[in-house]
């Protein structure tokens, strides 16, 4: 019983998700968003009391999609170079895989959702990012600066070239860029 709750408050959430994509925040009522899962309008109300309390658990939602992808992706018995490309394409292959993702965190950080009180939350998706730059700080890879500011250059340029990807890719082509050195750019920004 409780897997088949589970599975329709993931089917709401990813739901909320396209819909946010397609319409913003304001553009997606808890109507349309349980229509578009397949619920009873009533049902959407039993796992998120409000839309504040439903786009507050996406937050944490899409945080945690990017934790594990990038726990998948890493093996700390590789190089620390490896590791990092390893982090970024798979956060880049998620981002492009999931453009909602991107988009949701967009809209969140402008948002009076994104309130001092969230973003001195302790989580484990940040304090991962922070270990594993110090990882590399400690191996002699990176540059021995704090590590906010090599979690700015690498999640900043990832959401960039997102960014990029998701709304210039015509301009792009047309240019023949090659965006994977970009990659490696930041790489060379960051190491030691």
């Amino acid at each position: 019983m409780e897997e088949k709750l589970a599975e329709k408050k993931k089917m709401v959430m990813e739901s909320a998700l396209k819909l946010i994509y397609e319409h913003g925040f304001h553009g997606c009522p808890m109507s349309m968003v349980a229509k578009n899962a397949g619920v009873a309008a009533g049902t959407i109300y039993t796992y998120f009391e409000s839309k504040d309390e439903l786009i507050n658990g996406l937050y944490y939602y899409v945080k945690n999609s990017l934790f594990q992808v990038a726990l998948n992706a890493d093996n700390d018995q590789k190089d620390f170079k490896e590791r990092y490309h390893n982090f970024w394409n798979a956060l880049d292959k998620h981002y492009m895989d999931h453009p909602e993702i991107h988009k949701f965190f967009e809209q969140f950080r402008s948002s009076p959702y994104n309130t001092a009180e969230k973003q001195l939350e302790q989580d484990d998706w940040h304090d991962w990012l922070h270990s594993f730059v110090q990882q590399g700080i400690d191996q002699g890879y990176l540059k021995d600066i704090a590590t906010d500011l090599h979690v700015i250059m690498v999640m900043g340029s990832l959401s960039s070239l997102t960014l990029v990807r998701t709304s210039f890719q015509h301009k792009i082509n047309q240019r023949a860029v090659d965006l994977n050195k970009l990659a490696d750019m930041v790489w060379d920004a960051i190491k030691k």
